[in-house]
């Protein structure tokens, strides 16, 4: 079990990046501290080494829509595939390796409504069960999947 695991409750906002599937998995929480949106936004800061994720709408191209009806109270998180997204922030982690899954515990800028990872605090997390056993549901008509 990684030691970030042990220190970062599930009431925390926790985000996995999986370089191998080119897939972001937000867990449920931070979409809670979002209010709820029905779309996300995702922003990167290279320089800084910085996502985050915000509340976005259908108006912004790159907003990604939130399909509530497929998160089920029962559900964890939601899951994004974009490899161009997933690529840039693969170049911005020290340790480049494509078959890794990374967690990194944000935190939450209720000025900005943002929740904000520094990716200098990400861990590799491929060794741990569920970045190589996960459960998924997937909607066919959308990019999202919703996770046990």
């Amino acid at each position: 079990m990684s030691n970030l695991q042990s220190q970062a409750p599930w009431h925390l906002p926790i985000l996995t990046i999986d370089l191998r599937k080119r897939r972001l998995r937000l867990y449920k929480h931070i979409l809670r501290l979002l209010g709820d949106p029905d779309y996300v936004q995702f922003l990167v800061n290279p320089e800084k080494r910085i996502f985050a994720v915000r509340q976005g709408n259908e108006k912004e191209t790159d907003s990604q829509k939130i399909y509530w009806t497929i998160l089920k109270d029962n559900r964890q998180c939601c899951e994004f595939y974009s490899k161009n997204l997933v690529e840039k922030l693969q170049i911005l982690f020290s340790d480049r390796d494509d078959e890794r899954t990374y967690r990194i515990v944000g935190k939450y800028n209720k000025l900005r409504n943002s929740v904000v990872f520094d990716l200098h605090d990400s861990e590799p997390i491929t060794n741990e069960p569920e970045a190589i056993d996960s459960s998924c549901n997937m909607n066919q008509n959308t990019k999202v999947q919703c996770t046990n």
